[in-house]
């Protein structure tokens, strides 16, 4: 468990019509998860094969029971899709990057990796004006 001192926090915000950025800072529990995740749900409900981008540089660590609740909200995402989905994972922690892998493997949704936001938004062609994508 983190020490009590340590802010945690997950904030979801659209940076385009189509294109949701969620923010994990801190160390992740599943309650912080589960209220958190009517906000992302409502950014989505208005987007039709929505990209969403998962910023983990922030993270500390995650409650495994966590990802049981994030199980959620990667269902959500997938309802949105037509066809194949694609969850984008900004990290360079391995342990974050092996737990989306295994999340996406069993709910069927792909995961791409990178380093950091601006490496994602480049590859996406996103050009965000006045460094928007920063959460703090």
């Amino acid at each position: 468990m983190p020490a009590p001192s340590v802010h945690s926090d997950i904030r979801s915000e659209a940076v385009t019509p189509n294109v949701v950025v969620t923010w994990f800072i801190g160390y992740i529990t599943k309650e912080l998860a589960e209220q958190r995740y009517l906000q992302f749900r409502g950014l989505l409900s208005v987007c039709r094969n929505p990209i969403w981008i998962m910023e983990l540089s922030e993270m500390t660590g995650f409650d495994p029971r966590a990802i049981v609740a994030g199980g959620e909200w990667w269902k959500y995402f997938k309802s949105k899709h037509e066809r194949r989905s694609e969850i984008l994972l900004i990290s360079t922690q391995s342990a974050a990057r092996m737990a989306g892998a295994s999340l996406g493997f069993s709910i069927g949704v792909g995961v791409r990796s990178f380093h950091t936001l601006d490496e994602c938004f480049a590859n996406l062609g996103i050009v965000i004006p006045l460094r928007r994508h920063s959460a703090v």
